[in-house]
């Protein structure tokens, strides 16, 4: 095994690190893709959500809005959580909180103002 390997070993040593397992195999098994991709998706949406928001198309106000941050996050939450980034993790459980308590806000001024 090349010395780089067992360094790598040392310091990951859940077996949770994917580009070493990657280079191993020559592939993501299932699981790790499906990671991967959710993890991607829910930068995507964030990401989507902040640059509409920031370019006038949504606001903060916005069901749209919140929904996005609220499953982008849900997809940092399993990616963080499948590479034991705990930090990242729980910030975006707080993150989908604060989505959350948003829309419950946006719904029942909705409910009140159609009385």
């Amino acid at each position: 095994m090349p010395h780089r390997y067992l360094q790598r070993a040392r310091i990951f040593s859940l077996g949770r690190n994917p580009s070493v397992r990657a280079a191993e195999t020559g592939r993501l098994s299932p699981i790790q893709l499906t990671v991967e991709v959710v993890g991607w998706a829910g930068a995507l949406l964030i990401l989507a959500a902040y640059g509409l928001l920031s370019a006038g198309k949504l606001t903060g106000q916005s069901r749209l809005y919140q929904w996005m941050n609220v499953f982008g996050a849900a997809g940092f939450v399993v990616n963080g959580w499948w590479h034991g980034a705990l930090p990242s993790t729980t910030l975006n459980v707080v993150w989908m909180l604060i989505g959350g308590i948003a829309l419950w806000r946006i719904a029942r001024r909705s409910s009140t103002s159609a009385m």
